[in-house]
């Protein structure tokens, strides 16, 4: 048989303090019918400098498609830009400050031989690393994440639950199916591990495959502000703008695959009803993390259906009374 030829893609924007690590352990991947996709999306730093040498010192057997683009696309659309370059049948996300170990790319070939061609997305343990690549101790939670994330449709109940990008491969069918990821949208990878549900499965990989590197410069693990306030409202630009664009998309995707699978009727407008509760959660969220700790009786009665949304009605007196000024160590 045949190999399937795979692309490990990497996305590179000003992440010159990493990415020849990164590069080094994807030039290091075991797995023989590999392309390496390096995308760098208009860095201002060393980055596509270091990228360029790397590249030209490299004599190993991995095919290598190099690209940057003229003009910062952001995320959604630096990884759009980068899905489409990708040629291989399954594609393996690499984010330009973390490494994938040597074995990653055969593990996950195999794995998906494995499972089937129900299976569209696979997902690996992880494991921690500072900036200087220090291992930071053993996940400790992938057993409870395999439990509650969504490994089919009938999974999802009161909330959808899907994996990170950083740990995840999928194939090639789920990007070409559907439109392109919206190019002002961060949370691409949310995007496409629901496409992944919508046209089959998700399966975790127990094995560590990737080092994922955790540091302030990090979209995703920036430390919270200190002020309360600030915090709050930094969280309702990112987290729940980023819930209500993700969830609006997913709108979009279910009624695309509605339209061509009538028969999934009762199975898809289920995710449908669930989809704008979430949205109508998310947006009462956004109110009132954006008005904190002005919060009125109208947001309070708006909040009535989650409860997890109180707290912040209680924070708010003690805050303005000058009792919580700053977050508790």
């Amino acid at each position: 048989m045949s190999l399937p030829l795979c692309s490990l893609v990497i996305v590179t924007y000003n992440q010159e303090a990493f990415i020849r690590q990164t590069l080094q352990a994807a030039f290091a991947q075991t797995y023989p019918h590999l392309e390496i996709v390096v995308s760098d999306d208009a860095s201002t730093d060393r980055t596509w400098e270091i990228v360029q040498a790397e590249a030209a010192s490299y004599a190993g057997p991995h095919r290598l498609t190099l690209n940057r683009n003229e003009r910062n696309l952001g995320i959604g659309g630096g990884a759009g830009k980068a899905i489409q370059l990708a040629a291989g049948e399954i594609l393996v996300w690499n984010d330009g400050d973390d490494i994938s170990l040597p074995n990653r790319v055969q593990c996950i070939v195999d794995f998906f031989e494995k499972q089937g061609s129900q299976t569209m997305m696979v997902w690996s343990r992880h494991e921690p690393i500072d900036s200087d690549g220090k291992v930071l101790g053993v996940y400790k939670n992938f057993e409870k994440d395999v439990r509650k994330k969504a490994r089919t449709l009938a999974d999802v109940r009161r909330r959808i639950r899907i994996p990170f990008g950083a740990v995840t491969a999928w194939r090639r069918v789920v990007s070409d199916m559907f439109s392109p990821i919206p190019p002002a949208f961060g949370g691409w990878d949310n995007i496409i591990a629901f496409r992944a549900l919508l046209m089959g499965k998700i399966a975790p990989l127990p094995e560590v495959l990737v080092q994922y590197r955790t540091h302030n410069a990090s979209t995703t693990n920036a430390p919270a502000a200190d002020d309360l306030v600030k915090d709050y409202r930094k969280r309702a630009i990112h987290r729940d703008a980023w819930f209500v664009q993700a969830y609006s998309q997913y709108l979009i995707d279910l009624h695309q695959v509605l339209r061509v699978s009538p028969e999934r009727r009762s199975e898809l407008l289920r995710i449908e009803r669930l989809i704008i509760s979430l949205i109508k959660k998310w947006s009462v969220s956004y109110e009132i993390m954006t008005a904190f700790p002005r919060l009125s009786l109208g947001m309070l009665v708006r909040t009535l259906p989650w409860p997890e949304f109180y707290r912040y009605f209680l924070l708010a007196p003690l805050y303005r009374l000058g009792l919580y000024k700053r977050r508790k160590g």
